[in-house]
């Protein structure tokens, strides 16, 4: 294995959330904006997603089947060849977060059209 840059790990000390449900978070539209609007202040620099700002990413409860759910949807978008389909499922996965967090469709529309 080559890392030419940081890696950071991740390590679930709750048992209540199934890892793939963390990863469509911290993949999502939502993290994205979120990270660049309220972490990093709009930076325009280089800016590490280091365990100080990974912290700051909050996932509401979450219902089993649900997260079961996510969890379908990443491991499809992990053995998805096609762009297309890929971006389908990511959509998919982004409009069960934004329910989990109970957004309204303004929000929705606000950080799609805002995120990169």
């Amino acid at each position: 294995m080559l890392s030419l840059d940081t890696v950071n790990n991740i390590f679930l000390t709750a048992r209540i959330v199934l890892p793939e449900a963390v990863v469509a978070l911290i993949n999502s539209k939502l993290a994205s904006w979120f990270a660049y609007r309220f972490i990093y202040n709009q930076a325009i620099r280089t800016m590490h997603f280091d365990s100080e700002y990974v912290g700051r990413l909050r996932l509401p409860p979450i219902e089993p089947q649900t997260q079961k759910n996510l969890a379908e949807l990443v491991h499809l978008r992990m053995d998805c060849k096609r762009e297309e389909k890929a971006r389908a499922i990511e959509c998919e996965i982004d409009e069960i977060l934004y329910s989990c967090f109970n957004l309204t469709e303004g929000e929705r529309d606000l950080i799609s059209k805002s995120t990169f």
